[in-house]
């Protein structure tokens, strides 16, 4: 490698293949005049810590694939590679992408087992996959951030990433060409970074266990290949337009299984997109005071008769807490709202019932208000016979609620161990609202 240059001093494109590896080799210098390889190059093993050396390369023929490199730490030195097709493969100590910063467009990437790569952002500039962007097999990424200006890609491969739960940064992303493959991605909850994506070949959802809703996709105007859902364990909400009028084709390739509700199976999803009376165009949640707001918004409601109001703690087991009148029969649009008084301290998900005055129905998305990390003050004992102490909530305001959140009392918490007179009150069961947060329960003896 180092007398590449003296030995070689007229070679400047390798014909056939450029394989390099060996822990001897702790540098590419020695390439420096090298502009091509025909078919491809390959560095396995070796012991570099960057691609300094491989400037002026602006063709590697077939591939480039860097595996196995246990010292490399960033991909500095990488020429502009013409229709790049990259493969990052178990290079142990690579934790960003830095050195692909001057990329706008490649064929394709693939990433796997790089087992300290946590940091994509070097691929802010990249707008166009023409092949396959793969990001796969343990690579700990939570998130895809880097990848916002990204707007088109053949394939899109998300697979066997247990840490992967954020991809709100493919909100730019519109078109995937062939296949959308997402699986075995067990901290990911929905898909709403490809809220923006108009096509897809092939649409493949496997084994994502946190997958509640599909809803993420509810812009998707066309599916051209196929349908695969099988195994999300709680995925429910499937019945989005593109997949409505994929699956309302008999001969349409598609397997949908083993996942939950509207969703359980092909049959489920084809009764769940009977066109309903009611067409929800928004509904979202939102936490104040440690309440719960649910806002919707309807448009095109015939003979639609009320909302039942849905909530679960898992996002699979439901009650519900509430209804609210629909319109009956309107063509503008029409807004409603509903408020849950007693959030858990945890997740709490919600969905609509959408009922229809002959009885049929449907289902909204799921949204969620999450309460974790909101300290939760404690009341005790219970049952209190004089008098409880409220510890927690110091400086801040306190009420006691009856059962039907009347407020019967208001008052300041002035100390982190705080007593509260019971002697007037009658027994029976009550509730205690501090500082905003979900209320306590209380009995009086």
């Amino acid at each position: 490698m180092d007398g590449f240059k003296s030995n070689y001093p007229n070679c400047t494109v390798i014909p056939g293949i450029l394989r390099i590896s060996g822990t001897d080799i702790t540098n590419l210098s020695g390439l420096a005049q090298i502009t091509g390889v025909t078919r491809e190059l390959v560095i396995n093993g070796t012991s570099i810590t960057n691609l300094n050396g491989l400037n002026n390369i602006t063709s590697s023929g077939g591939a480039l694939q860097i595996l196995g490199n246990g010292s490399l730490t960033s991909l500095t030195g990488l020429g502009q590679i013409n229709d790049l097709w990259l493969r990052l493969e178990n290079n142990s100590a690579l934790s960003s992408l830095r050195g692909m910063e001057h990329f706008t467009s490649i064929n394709t990437l693939s990433i796997s087992e790089n087992l300290s790569l946590t940091d994509l952002t070097a691929l802010s500039n990249l707008t166009t996959v023409t092949g396959v962007l793969d990001i796969s097999v343990g690579t700990p990424v939570t998130s895809l951030a880097g990848l916002e200006n990204l707007t088109q890609t053949e394939e899109l491969w998300l697979q066997n990433l247990p840490s992967l739960a954020d991809i709100s940064a493919l909100a730019n992303l519109t078109t995937i060409d062939k296949w959308l493959y997402i699986s075995n991605c067990p901290s990911l909850p929905d898909l709403d970074g490809l809220s923006n994506v108009e096509q897809i070949g092939d649409l493949i959802v496997f084994r994502n266990p946190a997958l509640v809703s599909l809803d993420g996709l509810s812009s998707l105007k066309k599916i051209t290949s196929s349908v695969t859902i099988t195994n999300n364990d709680a995925l429910s909400e499937c019945a989005i337009k593109a997949i409505c009028d994929f699956v309302s084709v008999e001969e349409a390739l598609v397997s949908i299984d083993n996942n939950l509700g509207d969703c359980r199976d092909l049959n489920a999803v084809r009764a769940a997109c009977v066109e309903l009376p009611v067409r929800l165009v928004s509904f979202d949640a939102s936490e104040e005071a440690g309440q719960a707001h649910l806002h919707w918004k309807t448009t095109d409601e015939t003979n639609s008769h009320y909302f039942e109001i849905q909530k679960s703690q898992d996002a699979k087991n439901w009650h519900i807490i509430g209804s609210v009148l629909a319109k009956g029969s309107s063509r503008q649009p029409n807004q409603y709202a509903f408020t849950d008084r007693f959030l858990a301290s945890s997740i709490s998900y919600y969905r609509l019932r959408s009922v229809d005055l002959d009885g049929s129905y449907s289902l909204s998305p799921i949204v969620s208000v999450n309460m974790a990390g909101h300290r939760q003050p404690l009341v005790y004992p219970v049952p209190a016979v004089s008098g409880a102490w409220i510890e927690g909530g110091l400086n801040t305001k306190a009420e006691l609620l009856n059962i039907r959140g009347n407020v019967l009392k208001t008052w300041q918490v002035t100390s982190d161990k705080d007593y509260l007179d019971l002697g007037d009150l009658n027994p029976g069961h009550y509730l205690i609202r501090i500082g905003g947060q979900a209320p306590l329960r209380l009995i009086k003896k």
